[in-house]
Order: structure tokens, then C-alpha cells, then sequence
């Protein structure tokens, strides 16, 4: 199958059409297409109509284009209807409709709708006239949506940050807690060694004094017979150990450990007054991101409101076209 070139009638586009079909749809403004005319309209076949007709069928191919969202192409018809015949207010009004609705354009729009509704039949005037007002109203609109939406973002900024702030104060509260608990888990078990080093050198000076004792009992049984002076010296030795050795370590230990509790204790009350301050400022920080968050809140939910209006004068703007 061979394609031929044609042009549409609607849009004036150049398309390819298959000759031995009798319609088919145009691809840039999805009209109708009778592909004989097409093709004809191609060749310069078609005779050149002016005046009434000329005009009509421009405005028809810039309103299909406008229909179909080709607002470059409309734009182009209209602007070549208004250039034409200027006294026509349809082809000032159509460049209207093609421009995006922004405050941009907003001097040239006006001199568009001056010369749309001087242009207009009375009945038209009072529509024209009405759809400038909306859309109007729509910049408006727009330009306070972009200025919201630019407040929204420069105010989310200090939410985040009372955010990341509150964040590692949390992490900080548990850092802390974390530490305590180890101190409190040392002490427990330095508490454990002082008890331990208490009893050992108690048990030293049991055994200490019954050996004593018992040696001195030794002495006075056997002090005339030399032949048993080895347990008596024996059990002088176990009391030298008892006290030179074994007592002073044990003490010394005892005196260590609790000196390391008193340093733990104090690192402990620190590190507690440390936390009641964090836990005293994390409040504060919480309530400021609910005020930061409710400011935002009503922010968004003006922001809402505005698209719906804006949405409202679209569908109005839609309308009234």
C-alpha cells in the first residue's frame, strides 16, 4: 500500500493518506478527512475560495486545533483570521483562548479582549466581557498559589530542621540513658567486689585469731618440749601471711573499688543532670514543630482551597469559550 501526500482540510496539515480509501483521521487535529478533497487541496486542485468562505473555513480549522489541544497551529489560524479581518472578534477572541492564562502576557491579552468586545455583537460583548473577568480572577489566583506554595516551601525548611533537631535530642536522651545504665551496672558490680574484699579480710582475721590462739595454747602445753616448735612457728607464719599479705590486699582492694564507686557515683549524677536538662529542652522542641506543623496545615488547606477555586474558574473559562 502506497501513501500519497494530501493536506487537511480542517487544520491545513500535510498528511499521507492511502488513495484507496474513501476517509480517514487527521493525526494533528483528529478531524474527519475525505481523502479525494484532501488530496486535491494538495495538488492546488480545490478552488480558492475568498471572502465569507475563506474566512469560515480558517476559523474552523482554528477551532478544531483548539478542540484538540494544538494550541500553536489555533493560535496561528487565529491570529491569521484577525490579521485578515480584523473586524471579526473571533479571531481576537481565539488568540485569547490559545495564550496559557498567565500575568505574562497579561498587557497583550487586554489589548485582545479591548478589540475582541469592540468588535463583538452586543449579545457577544457580555461573554467576552465575563470570561475577562474569570480569567482575570484565575491569575489572580495563580500568582497567589505560587506565592503560597513559595511560603509552604521556605517554612517547611525550619520544620525540617526542628525535625533533625528533635531527632538527635531523642538520640541523645537515649545515649545518655545508655551510659547511666552501664554505670549503674559497674557499680552494681563494684558493690559486689567491695562485699567480697569485706568478707575475705573478715575470714583472714578469724583465721588469723584462731591460729593465734591456737598457738598460744601450743606454747603453754608443749614449752618444754622444743621437739614441737614447728607448728608453733608454722602457725606464725600463717598469721604473718594472714596480716602482712593477705589483710592489706584484700583492704587495699576494699579502698580501691570504693573510691571507683564515688567516681562512678558522681560521673552518674553528671550524666542525670545532663539528661533533665535534655529532657526539660525536648518539649520545647516538640511544641514548636506542633506550632510549625499547624501553621503548615493551615497553609496546605488554603492552598487547597485556592485550587479548587482556580479549578471552578477554569471549568467557568471552559464554558464561557
Amino acid at each position: 500500500m502506497e501513501l500519497i501526500a494530501a493536506k487537511c482540510p480542517n487544520c491545513g496539515s500535510d498528511v499521507q493518506v492511502n488513495p484507496d480509501e474513501r476517509t480517514t483521521v487527521c493525526d494533528y487535529c483528529g478531524g474527519t478527512i475525505i481523502i479525494k478533497e484532501a488530496i486535491k487541496l494538495h495538488n492546488g486542485a480545490v478552488e480558492t475560495v475568498t471572502g465569507e468562505a475563506e474566512k469560515e473555513r480558517i476559523l474552523k480549522m482554528a477551532d478544531n486545533c483548539l478542540k484538540n489541544g494544538f494550541l500553536s497551529e489555533a493560535n496561528e489560524k487565529y491570529t491569521e483570521v484577525s490579521r485578515k479581518y480584523p473586524d471579526d472578534y473571533r479571531g481576537w477572541f481565539g488568540i485569547i483562548q490559545c495564550n496559557p492564562v498567565s500575568d505574562h502576557n497579561l498587557d497583550r491579552m487586554e489589548n485582545e479582549f479591548k478589540r475582541a468586545i469592540a468588535f463583538a455583537p452586543e449579545d457577544i460583548k457580555e461573554k467576552i466581557t465575563s470570561y475577562r473577568s474569570r480569567r482575570n480572577e484565575l491569575i489572580e489566583l495563580i500568582n497567589k498559589y505560587r506565592e503560597l506554595s513559595q511560603k509552604i516551601k521556605e517554612e517547611t525548611k525550619p520544620k525540617t530542621n526542628t525535625e533533625n533537631k528533635i531527632t538527635e535530642l531523642k538520640q541523645r536522651i537515649e545515649d545518655f540513658k545508655s551510659k547511666v545504665n552501664n554505670i549503674d551496672g559497674n557499680i552494681a558490680q563494684n558493690e559486689i567486689i567491695v562485699k567480697k574484699s569485706s568478707r575475705k579480710i573478715a575470714i583472714s582475721l578469724v583465721i588469723s585469731a584462731i591460729v593465734l590462739l591456737a598457738a598460744f595454747l601450743f606454747v603453754a602445753l608443749t614449752i618444754q618440749d622444743y621437739k614441737y616448735m614447728a607448728p608453733f612457728y608454722f602457725s606464725v607464719l600463717v598469721i604473718l601471711l594472714c596480716s602482712i599479705i593477705w589483710i592489706p590486699y584484700f583492704c587495699g582492694q576494699k579502698k580501691k573499688t570504693k573510691s571507683l564507686i564515688k567516681e562512678q557515683l558522681q560521673r552518674k549524677e553528671e550524666l542525670n543532670n545532663e539528661l533533665k536538662s535534655l529532657e526539660k529542652f525536648l518539649p520545647i522542641k516538640e511544641a514548636s514543630l506542633i506550632e510549625l506543623d499547624t501553621a503548615l496545615s493551615k497553609r496546605q488547606a488554603e492552598l487547597d482551597k485556592i485550587k479548587a477555586e482556580q479549578k471552578r474558574l477554569e471549568s467557568e473559562l471552559a464554558s464561557l469559550s
